[in-house]
């Protein structure tokens, strides 16, 4: 009679890869390997790779056949993706404004896009910062021409027109520079060729490409 030897079985799937490969189970795993796996791993609700077509599909399908449709849970999913894509579809701007601006919004900024041909997330931001500071001077603006209109005063309305005379301020500077740095971002570079020995740049700074000797019966003056 001739027994049956039930093979044995490895306790876990770590001891079957030290068995298959010794040499593996040794190997030390880096932080950045880690770091990369957690990464990998983990993802949120309002990462924009984890929008795709069959979502959007499923979404806009239910709003147009009214089939198992929760308005307010899929209004909410519809919004989350549009704010996500914000850079390409003025979708940002839109709801930082009142309703009667907001064709004036997504008018202006596709114009300075389209003026700048900005290509960049950076580029389309400065645009984004610029139009919110001038849509602040508007408003601001508007504020304080039917403060002065009501042709009367008193403490709160000083107080008032004050707060909107430095918000209409404020709101100014913000434009002004983020459309200054837009300006400066999109200059082509500037190639300067020096054919000269001595180069003045700007006050107080020079450039010697070869300094003669002082005669005997020269004095040197150095500019204080």
């Amino acid at each position: 009679m001739t027994k049956k030897i039930a093979k044995r079985q490895p306790k876990s799937k770590s001891a079957a890869l030290a068995k298959s490969n010794p040499k593996s189970i040794a190997k030390k795993v880096t932080n950045a390997e880690i770091r990369e796996l957690i990464l990998e791993s983990v993802s949120f609700a309002f990462d924009p790779d984890r929008w795709n077509l069959a979502d959007m599909e499923r979404i806009f399908n239910k709003m147009v056949k009214r089939d198992d449709y929760d308005y307010q849970a899929e209004q909410d999913e519809a919004t989350t993706a549009a704010l996500t894509f914000g850079f390409d579809n003025d979708y940002v701007l839109v709801l930082a404004v009142s309703e009667h601006y907001r064709g004036l919004v997504v008018e202006l900024r596709r114009k300075l896009i389209k003026d700048f041909d900005c290509k960049t997330h950076a580029e389309k931001a400065l645009v984004d910062m610029a139009v919110s500071g001038y849509m602040r001077v508007l408003r601001a603006s508007q504020a304080f021409t039917r403060c002065v209109e009501q042709g009367s005063t008193s403490n709160n309305l000083n107080q008032f027109m004050s707060t909107m005379s430095k918000e209409i301020d404020r709101a100014h500077r913000h434009f002004t520079t983020s459309y200054q740095m837009l300006v400066q971002l999109k200059q082509p570079p500037l190639n300067v060729h020096l054919k000269t020995k001595n180069a003045y740049v700007a006050q107080a700074q020079q450039f010697n490409m070869d300094k003669p000797e002082p005669k005997e019966d020269e004095e040197i003056i150095n500019p204080k």
